[in-house]
């Protein structure tokens, strides 16, 4: 039988996965890094030269990827805080990589039908969603397109007899991908996996050509562990015993949700130990790996190609695994990205073994094909229902308190979430729920406070600040609220002695400087209040209250210079602020200056 040409697969594939994702472009953004990498990221402000020399100096969130924030910076720069178009680009990048996966498995030698089954149970699968319709989560989809493409030059430098211009193509593809997330680190080793799966002999060739692929991987290891340094266990407190178990309990259920993707969450929270001791599935997990290993190569004529899916898919997981640290969830869809291609290879190579085995009987055939297809229905369906649930903050955290009433990640998120959006009730409902899951949250506490002080309620603020420095009193954020709320029940002499220890404690927390910067003045200590503006400035120099605020302390202070630049600083973070706008017209028509 003769089929079509590979391109329209890859095409059916492209077209196909953005009409299952297609709900993910109503949707908005959520509170979760949102803000951080998109919202109020002061490095997508600027499109220049030296804005993008400091995006490739930067961590963000502990993590470096800039190759990353430079695609969130083209879209802001073309439609703004627009939810839709970093959506749009996301879905772009998803079907983009399920055709970049098909065309890498047809290389590979595999057939058409093979290669096109594989790559389209990674276009469909409801795991993906996570990468996908989460903003934040870009830098997997970014990564697994110049990972796949690095995959693809490299197997051409192979077929093109050693060319040099492959080899060097696959290379910087290998560092465009680990600019965009660390975890391609993995790469050296998935090309070696590469030249065992065509029989290539070791030499010295083979050798001294993945010299540099590991340099690049160990230059980013030492890169992600310098982002990571206050989230690492220290070495001396790690249990090899017990990490060995962990590792088999992601893996299993990892496992567990590719073949049955149900429940899933966008936070998965640890299993509680009992007492000191793990729970006993802990310890089951090696035996039902083992047992899963075997039955894979237990077929001889299947057994390489079993081998060669499974490899895949450990090698692309393996830098995700909760190894030297310990974070609110266990496991999370997106670290399945890549990885889920290799053991969707091995499924559609079984399924096709168990096809030819059967091919002398049409009706078995026909029974086995359809078994392949129902799957496909099934999640594509989810997939679809899936992307509604990231639609806002709301539907994605109150989906993970449908599965885990005490996880505390989704709450606190809810909390504020309620608050930004003036339901007050029912942030406080969250937060004492919270609360009544881990009294010693701080902070919840100090969430709780913030819905008390946006009602200016300041002394029930006070009293739940009080007791959350009884639990924490080195906290500078909590400090600096209770700084706030005494300035807002009138007591400006305890506010400037609860900003500054908040001062001393985080000399950058600029919240606390420009709240310290309000008190100096009213007090009528113009030195200080100019000095803790500035400062506030200087932490954040995005601070439009910062700059309006030192604006207006020069203009009744009869600066005018000073003020006017001020003013016009204000006016490049927010130039279409109607104070703003209102307020610098007076100030202009006073001055006896004009708006240039």
């Amino acid at each position: 039988m003769r089929f079509p040409n590979k391109w329209k697969f890859g095409f059916f594939l492209f077209f196909l996965t953005i009409l299952i994702f297609f709900p993910t472009l109503r949707n908005g953004f959520t509170n979760w890094d949102d803000p951080l990498y998109v919202l109020e990221n002061e490095l997508l402000m600027s499109f220049s030269p030296e804005n993008i020399g400091k995006i490739f100096s930067t961590f963000l969130a502990n993590h470096y990827h800039p190759l990353t924030v430079i695609t969130y910076l083209f879209e802001y720069t073309l439609a703004g805080p627009n939810p839709f178009i970093f959506h749009f680009t996301s879905l772009l990048l998803h079907a983009f990589n399920a055709m970049l996966l098909f065309l890498m498995f047809h290389r590979l030698g595999k057939t058409v039908i093979l290669a096109f089954f594989t790559a389209l149970l990674f276009a469909v699968h409801p795991i993906h969603v996570e990468s996908v319709s989460w903003v934040s989560g870009r830098k997997d989809l970014l990564y697994a397109s110049f990972y796949l493409l690095g995959l693809i030059t490299y197997l051409r430098y192979l077929d093109y007899g050693f060319s040099r211009r492959e080899y060097l193509l696959s290379l910087g593809l290998f560092l465009c991908s680990c600019l965009s997330k660390v975890m391609a680190i993995s790469f050296p080793v998935m090309i070696l996996l590469f030249d065992f799966q065509r029989k290539r002999k070791l030499s010295f060739q083979l050798v001294i050509e993945k010299v540099p692929f590991f340099c690049f991987s160990i230059l980013f290891v030492v890169i992600g562990l310098t982002g990571q340094k206050n989230l690492v266990v220290p070495i001396e407190k790690i249990d090899p015993l017990n990490i060995f178990l962990y590792v088999c309990f992601e893996l299993r259920f990892y496992l567990e949700k590719l073949f049955f993707p149900l429940n899933l969450s966008a936070v998965y929270p640890w299993p509680e130990p009992e007492g000191n001791f793990l729970l006993p599935e802990y310890y089951l997990n090696p035996v039902l790996l083992i047992l899963a290993g075997t039955g894979c190569t237990i077929i001889k004529a299947f057994r390489g190609k079993a081998f060669f899916g499974i490899l895949f898919g450990l090698i692309c997981i393996f830098p995700t695994l909760q190894i030297n640290s310990k974070g609110y969830s266990f496991a999370s869809d997106r670290y399945l990205y890549l990885a889920s291609a290799g053991f969707f290879y091995t499924l559609a190579e079984a399924v096709f073994f168990f096809y030819r085995k059967f091919l002398p009987v049409p009706k078995k055939k026909k029974v086995l094909f359809a078994i392949f297809l129902i799957p496909l229905f099934f999640f594509s369906v989810i997939s679809w229902e899936r992307c509604k649930v990231w639609k806002n903050t709301s539907t994605l955290f109150n989906n993970v308190l449908e599965q885990f009433p005490r996880e505390l990640f989704s709450r606190h998120n809810l909390v504020y979430f309620y608050m930004d959006s003036g339901n007050f009730q029912e942030a406080r409902r969250h937060a004492e729920i919270g609360l009544g899951i881990k009294p010693s949250s701080t902070s919840l506490r100090n969430a709780l406070a913030r819905s008390f002080l946006l009602e200016n309620r300041p002394d029930q603020a006070i009293e739940s600040l009080k007791a959350s420095l009884s639990l924490n009193p080195d906290n500078d954020v909590t400090h600096s609220m209770l700084g706030h709320a005494f300035f807002l029940s009138g007591n400006t002499d305890s506010a400037i002695g609860e900003l500054e220890t908040a001062r001393k404690l985080n000399p950058l927390n600029f919240l606390a400087l420009l709240n310290l910067g309000i008190a100096y003045e009213k007090k009528g200590n113009i030195v200080q209040a100019e000095k803790s503006y500035l400062e506030s400035i200087s932490a954040n120099p995005v601070n439009f209250k910062g700059y309006s605020n030192l604006a207006v302390l020069y203009w009744k202070n009869k600066d005018f210079e000073k003020a006017e630049k001020s003013f016009r600083k204000a006016g490049e973070i927010d130039p279409e602020n109607p104070w703003l706008k209102e307020t610098f017209a007076n100030f202009l028509r006073e001055t006896g200056k004009s708006l240039r």
